[in-house]
């Protein structure tokens, strides 16, 4: 439901992360806007995994197959 979001989170995460070392040699301004932005994201992609496992978590309560 959510593959393309969170791939396009991961490699944003990884493209920012990179980008946040990168920038604090040039200028430490920008690289806590770019910090910003990566905590965002893996904040918003943690959510995502969260939210899916408990969805799977209600798919496995309501499969009854039990007593077979």
């Amino acid at each position: 439901m959510f593959n393309k979001i969170k791939y396009i989170l991961i490699i944003l995460t990884v493209v920012l992360q990179i980008g946040t070392i990168i920038a604090i040699f040039y200028e430490t301004s920008l690289a806590m806007k770019i910090a910003v932005v990566y905590a965002v994201s893996i904040i918003s992609l943690i959510g995502i995994f969260i939210y899916e496992r408990r969805l799977e978590k209600k798919e496995e309560i309501n499969y009854d197959d039990f007593d077979y």
